[in-house]
């Protein structure tokens, strides 16, 4: 398992007896180096086919490593991803970095070939045909494929304004959103999504496709006027498969930190601002000892196999978990 401290810290956990590695970012690893703090890890990155750490050994069991600014770790790291052929690219600050097990490189491109968008690197996302996507914090995003990089800016169909999240559905068009804008690239070229696809909202701060099909959007910059505050003034709405126009959930929303499908299909959402700040399904609420333990502002969620959950919190770093069958809660 490879975790951030969103610094200038690199770690890799891995079980002596595997070399499999799962890849996501996490606040500090100094800070919290413990078990469910390592589980918090996977929590904020995306999907990656990877074997887990087995969850009956204790942290010191298994073999640790970490890279500081004095082995060349590119920090701050603000996204992780690895492609199939089992490269890990770093997201930074200072552009994009690929590492090979050793070593950290700077991206570049091959002579005479298209290079980065300026700005730094906010999200990356790989897509079912190897290709890694690159947003970035202004008005760009790029695709890296067989090496050629190809970037497209707000000429070329794309929204202004930053990338936090992409997805791809389940015909290959991959979705981007960020606090001002929402774009989707079919055949071969961007289009905005606004208000002719069911969707007013200037920006979609968070995406997901489940595995239905159906695209999950937390949106920003409007308020749909389904709260009875001035926080949750946005809301989630959702694309089903082969449909043309979003559907509305009815849920007034906040800030959305991360949107999450649990082991039985059910789309959960972390939401980090509102009056109780709180993990809860989208269409549906959680129950009321899961709101207790997630009042300090939830910053991303984990499923486990047994449908247990686990939420990484802001602030104090603090760590706490529930399980959604039995409603039990506790606290690192």
């Amino acid at each position: 398992m490879w975790v951030s401290d969103r610094g200038d810290v690199l770690g890799r956990c891995r079980s002596p007896s595997t070399r499999k590695i799962m890849v996501a970012p996490i606040r500090s690893i100094f800070e919290s180096l413990r078990t469910w703090g390592l589980l918090m890890a996977v929590a904020c990155a995306g999907s990656f086919q990877a074997s887990a750490l087995d969850a009956k050994k204790r942290i010191s069991q298994f073999n640790h490593t970490s890279w500081t600014a004095k082995d060349g770790i590119p920090g701050p790291v603000r996204a992780i991803a690895q492609t199939p052929d089992g490269f890990l690219w770093l997201g930074t600050q200072a552009g994009l970095y690929q590492f090979d097990g050793q070593h950290f490189v700077s991206w570049e491109p091959m002579p005479g070939k298209a290079g980065l968008s300026r700005g730094a690197v906010t999200t990356l996302f790989v897509s079912r045909d190897g290709s890694l996507w690159i947003g970035y914090s202004p008005n760009a995003i790029s695709r890296l494929k067989d090496g050629e990089l190809r970037t497209f800016t707000p000429q070329e169909g794309f929204h202004r304004g930053g990338v936090l999240s992409i997805a791809e559905d389940q015909r290959g068009s991959i979705w981007a959103g960020g606090e001002s804008g929402f774009s989707r690239f079919a055949g071969g070229k961007w289009s905005r999504v606004e208000a002719d696809m069911g969707y007013p909202a200037p920006g979609a701060r968070q995406i997901l496709v489940d595995r239905q099909g159906t695209l999950w959007a937390a949106t920003d910059g409007m308020n749909f006027g389904l709260g009875k505050d001035s926080i949750r003034v946005n809301t989630i709405l959702k694309l089903p498969a082969n449909r043309t126009r979003f559907e509305p959930t009815g849920q007034p929303v906040g800030y959305v930190a991360q949107l999450a499908e649990s082991p039985d299909g059910q789309v959960w959402m972390a939401e980090g601002s509102g009056p109780a700040p709180t993990v809860r399904p989208v269409e549906g609420h959680s129950g009321p000892n899961i709101e207790r333990a997630v009042r300090k502002l939830p910053l991303c969620i984990l499923f486990d196999g047994q449908a247990g959950l686990a939420s990484r919190q802001r602030l104090t770093g603090s760590m706490a978990f529930a399980s959604i069958r039995r409603t039990i809660v506790t606290r690192a």
